[in-house]
């Protein structure tokens, strides 16, 4: 049966240190060669600890998915100037009209504004402010629909291996942040927009794994993961259930945070508990909606840390 520990605010720094032993320093009876990461000997002599898990935004260094678009910033509306009407040099880069997208359930945009048409933008941009220790070279971009995906500054198209539905892309950010610009979709009007858009590494291209390998290496000698960053509870906008981040929205890197359902299956997926934060503005029915969803998928063994705010 799953443990409910319930912690105030005031008492989180100190709900998952390190047991505490006596004065004297204990010897840990290793052998010659063993460490403390060994698996054979982890639980023996490592007492339990949890650890936080970073904001998922495009600068991030965790890079927790294996989809990049998962972690790609929020749509930045953009124009050319002498091309689009009432654009100027100080507008070209985000013109700061992204209340007036068109935008489909999961925030894929369905249409752009023609260049004479009263909106500023004619287009629309993501970027990943990745640091320099991203791998370079060749990444792949997938999609579905109809439109033209142009890439700048440190991404570089391979237009001799691009197809339809499937770009081919050289990344380096050496040469600056990845920007994956739309410039058109749904050329033809049949509601056949630009969707489903995903930017992994082209050895990781038929892998249907969500989380990334490295990520869940890094995080699995920790007992407890702690998910206040995930969800952006500082801050967070969140009062009702339905204004939640769902599994198939474009990007988890919203201020809405990443959909509960993913960090259940992180839960699951290593064996960890979770440690859950309920937004200061969530309402009776969010708290309720959200402790029948951790019921019902999370993994019966395992215990639940649940924080105000």
């Amino acid at each position: 049966m799953k443990r409910l520990n319930l912690l105030g605010l005031w008492v989180v720094t100190i709900a998952l240190l390190v047991g505490c032993g006596g004065s004297d320093t204990p010897t840990t009876g290793l052998e010659e060669n063993q460490t403390l990461t060994d698996p054979q000997i982890e639980n023996k002599y490592i007492e339990p600890i949890g650890t936080n898990l970073t904001s998922v935004v495009d600068w991030t260094t965790e890079r927790p998915f294996v989809d990049y678009f998962k972690f790609a910033r929020t749509w930045i509306t953009q124009c050319e100037v002498g091309k689009d009407l009432n654009c100027t040099n100080s507008k070209s880069w985000n013109t700061q009209e992204e209340s007036l997208l068109d935008l489909d359930s999961n925030g894929w945009v369905k249409s752009l504004p023609s260049s004479e048409e009263s909106p500023i933008y004619s287009s629309v941009s993501t970027v990943w402010a990745m640091p320099k220790t991203l791998p370079t070279g060749r990444y792949v971009v997938l999609y579905t629909g109809e439109g033209v995906i142009e890439y700048r500054l440190g991404a570089k198209k391979v237009e001799a291996e691009s197809v339809q539905g499937r770009d081919v892309v050289n990344i380096d950010t050496n040469n600056g942040l990845i920007q994956l610009k739309i410039v058109s979709t749904d050329p033809n009007k049949t509601g056949n927009y630009l969707r489903n858009i995903k930017l992994v590494r082209e050895a990781d291209e038929t892998n249907t794994d969500r989380f990334n390998s490295a990520f869940l290496e890094r995080i699995e000698p920790f007992r407890v993961l702690r998910f206040m960053d995930w969800q952006r509870t500082n801050g967070s906008p969140l009062a009702l259930w339905s204004e939640r981040t769902l599994n198939d929205n474009y990007t988890y890197a919203t201020e809405k945070g990443v959909p509960i359902e993913v960090m259940i299956e992180l839960a699951n997926r290593l064996n960890k508990a979770p440690w859950f934060n309920i937004p200061h503005k969530a309402d009776d029915v969010f708290i309720e909606e959200f402790a029948k969803l951790v019921k019902k998928n999370l993994d019966t063994n395992i215990s639940i840390y649940v924080e105000y705010s």
